[in-house]
């Protein structure tokens, strides 16, 4: 997955989903000795917080998105169910 989609110079640290979409959040990788850092990342396009970069983001099609709430709400039941709900 990082060769396809994710930037070089970043290295992934987390993940997260709305449901809409997977966000990868991480750090950039220091830059070799002599080199200069470059400004490519757009932190105010990427919707950067004030910890993590965000490095990438994937809108999730339909059909994903589907998936992910059924899955949420099979894994809901089996917590109540184990809970005695």
């Amino acid at each position: 997955m990082r060769d396809k989609y994710m930037p070089k110079g970043f290295t992934p640290i987390r993940g997260y989903t709305n449901g809409e979409e997977i966000v990868l959040c991480g750090v950039p990788d220091a830059p070799p000795d002599g080199a200069e850092e470059t400004s490519a990342h757009n932190c105010d396009e990427m919707g950067c917080g004030s910890i993590d970069h965000v490095i990438l983001r994937i809108r999730l099609a339909a059909h994903q998105r589907r998936q992910i709430a059924t899955d949420i709400r099979e894994r809901n039941n089996e917590q109540g169910a184990a809970r005695g709900f």
